[in-house]
């Protein structure tokens, strides 16, 4: 890839946004999955005020992981891709950097 050579384009920058957006879109679902099939059991005989407030974090898991991890990035990409053409080198390098943060942040 031309990221070896030092040279970041806008390509580079969609490239890595794409597919941790990806990447998370599909832990996302293996989240969601998880919640709704495989917690079915443990949850069949306790009331809905406990079920509630046991699988509330659950819950959360699945949302969180979707908006941080798929549609932030997504929205990412897609604004870079319209100002593709005013941006110089020097900035998509400072997008990748500050990207590779949020990655490892989120």
């Amino acid at each position: 890839m031309t990221e070896k050579h030092g040279f970041v384009n806008y390509k580079t920058v969609l490239s890595s946004q794409i597919r941790f957006a990806s990447l998370m879109s599909i832990l996302a679902m293996v989240t969601g999955l998880f919640y709704r099939e495989f917690s079915r059991p443990f949850f069949s005989g306790i009331g809905l005020e406990e079920k509630w407030l046991y699988s509330h974090y659950m819950e959360l898991v699945h949302g969180h992981t979707f908006l941080l991890g798929a549609a932030i990035p997504i929205s990412m990409a897609v604004m870079t891709y319209l100002v593709k053409d005013q941006l110089t080198e020097k900035i998509y390098k400072s997008m990748l950097i500050r990207f590779k943060a949020y990655m490892i942040s989120s």
